[in-house]
């Protein structure tokens, strides 16, 4: 948990299930989450490195969208 509150987003690279990847981004109200947006496909199609980018995109929009 440390390290998607330092992210700002969660990953799983198959640890729930082995051929499965996935992140989600929290849409934060405040001091609380909101609601999320998550992700999910195979591990082959997205690897560690490339659900960090994704989720960094997700993140970011979210953010863009709080600033308007």
């Amino acid at each position: 948990m440390e390290q998607a509150r330092i992210d700002g987003y969660a990953l799983d690279t198959g640890a729930f299930h082995a051929d499965i990847s996935c992140a989600a981004v929290p849409v934060w109200e405040g001091d609380r989450a909101r609601a999320a947006i998550g992700l999910a496909g195979p591990t082959t199609r997205l690897p560690e490195q490339r659900l960090h980018q994704i989720a960094a995109l997700i993140r970011n929009t979210i953010d863009d969208t709080h600033r308007t």
